[in-house]
């Protein structure tokens, strides 16, 4: 029997015993003292059995997202290296980077660097570092379709000594993990709510991790894009709204 199901049956017990002392006592009569007391622990331990469920349940989405991140992870670089070194970085490579801001670190670092420094890469690194200089016109016009809070957040570690390329990497596996672990919390609250058992939730909510980690489009989830901060910020702001926290739903 589940820890969920034995800790119903006794606050379902206790509850029947507080329920036949109210009625022997009449509607009108106060409770004696060890009714009292019985319901006082009937509180305590409704609270404390929220707080060990909630975190069990903060554990599990951690354990499970971590999971999900470094395996999906390795998936993703494996095979973007291994398409590199069988295939080249192909004859369109600078014109998507005609600054080379996503080259140069060598030939094993570029081939590192390959499946996370690619295509709008280059602007993201080109606006931490040099900014949006609306002033230039035409030549800095692009910069202006990309939202600032993801190269501003790599131009600061930047500042502190990280290298752009890393920074961006580290920035977006972060983010990932964070929208793992949001998605992992938000599926087990709606199943909680639909009275679903303990084990159940934690295995549906580990397969909404899984096949976001390893669905196709999760290859830029890793890289110097933007799309797992996004991706962070907008499953925060749905389970902040979830649990009633409006401000903290309307910051985000």
């Amino acid at each position: 029997m589940s820890g969920d199901r034995v800790e119903s049956l006794e606050l379902s017990g206790a509850r029947a015993e507080l329920s036949g002392a109210s009625g022997a006592g009449g509607a009108g009569a106060e409770l004696p003292a060890g009714a009292r007391a019985g319901r006082a622990w009937l509180g305590a331990a409704r609270a404390r059995g929220r707080a060990t469920g909630i975190a069990a349940e903060r554990g599990a989405a951690l354990a499970d997202s971590w999971r999900a991140l470094w395996s999906s992870r390795a998936w993703v670089f494996g095979a973007g290296v291994a398409t590199v070194l069988l295939a080249g970085f192909g004859p369109t490579r600078g014109a998507f980077d005609a600054a080379g801001i996503t080259r140069g670190f060598g030939s094993l670092g570029d081939v590192l660097a390959a499946p996370a420094v690619r295509w709008d890469s280059a602007w993201y690194l080109v606006i931490a570092h040099y900014g949006y200089h609306p002033e230039l016109g035409s030549f800095s016009a692009g910069r202006a379709a990309f939202f600032p809070l993801y190269p501003m957040a790599i131009g600061a570690l930047a500042r502190v000594g990280v290298p752009a390329p890393l920074g961006g990497v580290l920035i977006s596996l972060a983010a990932l993990w964070a929208a793992l672990y949001g998605i992992h919390r938000l599926v087990t609250l709606e199943l909680r709510s639909a009275s679903r058992e303990g084990g159940e939730r934690r295995e549906v909510a580990r397969l909404a991790v899984l096949l976001c980690a390893f669905a196709p489009m999760a290859l830029f989830l890793s890289a110097v894009y933007s799309e797992s901060l996004y991706l962070a910020l907008s499953v925060g702001l749905f389970w902040c709204a979830r649990e009633g926290r409006w401000g903290m739903a309307g910051l985000v």
